[in-house]
């Protein structure tokens, strides 16, 4: 799932996220207790630019979660948050994130920092 709740947090592309995220101000703006899940994107959706003869230019920035409003899931040893998933063949390991959205929190997970195992993959 996508969310758009902030121009610093560009993990949306429009339609859906907004709503997600309207979604999301909406509870917390009522008082429903309501958590959102979804995915930290390595990559945000392309920025377009220009060049000097006005050809457009894709531009695809990276979500450095260490630049983003987010911070780490832990649990009450103080560890990361991790989750396990099982694979054909394989597990990964996700990280877990979460942003407040005024009174509601929203989850977010990645892979990208997390050991793959089953291939010859290794994220550290």
């Amino acid at each position: 799932m996508e969310f758009m709740l902030s121009e610093a947090l560009p993990i949306y592309s429009g339609g859906l996220g907004n709503v997600a995220g309207d979604q999301m101000k909406a509870a917390s703006d009522l008082g429903v207790p309501v958590v959102g899940v979804g995915l930290l994107y390595g990559q945000g959706y392309f920025r377009q630019d220009f060049d000097s003869e006005g050809r457009q230019q894709a531009l695809y920035p990276i979500n450095d979660p260490g630049q983003l409003p987010i911070r780490p899931l832990r649990q009450p040893n103080g560890e990361w948050l991790r989750l396990q998933i099982q694979l054909p063949g394989s597990k990964i390991w996700l990280r877990c994130w979460e942003v407040s959205v005024e009174e509601q929190n929203c989850i977010f997970s990645n892979q990208r920092l997390c050991q793959y195992r089953g291939s010859s993959r290794h994220y550290q």
